[in-house]
């Protein structure tokens, strides 16, 4: 056995901690750019912004995230990923329940929200990321981040 599998017991092990490095870094982007936002709209504005630089600066470990998410979230690191997923979107979460307690964000289902925020978004970048669209995804940033607002404004 060879000193890789020492540290990460298997290739699935080795798998998710690439997964885990990326997926920290797109972390700490969301979170720096989502955390000096002063209200709900400008907290959506900072997530999609934040995602699609993210994805464009780092186009083959998002490719890797896409590509590797679901087996990660299945194996035995799903409950891991299911933590990092609570760290990374709790603090989002507050922000936004704040804007419905403000009534700028509509009620909805809070599981149904960061579908609506970060659904353009994530669609475009994995097309882009195929080859399927030729602007890269920043070019769209504000257009995605207005189309994700008014997904969930009142």
């Amino acid at each position: 056995m060879g000193t890789i599998y020492h540290h990460f017991g298997n290739k699935e092990g080795v798998a998710a901690a690439l997964f885990f490095a990326g997926f920290d870094d797109q972390s700490l982007a969301i979170a720096k750019r989502t955390e000096a936002a002063p209200d709900a709209h400008a907290v959506v504005a900072a997530l999609v912004a934040a995602y699609v630089d993210w994805v464009t600066h780092l186009p083959e470990l998002a490719a890797f995230l896409f590509m590797a998410r679901e087996t990660v979230a299945q194996g035995p690191h799903g409950e891991a990923l299911r933590e990092r997923l609570e760290a990374r979107y709790g603090p989002i979460d507050a922000r936004l329940a704040e804007g419905v307690r403000d009534g700028l964000i509509t009620e909805l289902p809070a599981e149904l929200i960061p579908a609506l925020v970060l659904g353009g978004a994530e669609s475009y970048c994995r097309a882009w990321l195929a080859g399927r669209r030729q602007a890269k995804p920043t070019a769209y940033a504000g257009l995605l981040a207005e189309a994700a607002w008014r997904g969930i404004a009142a």
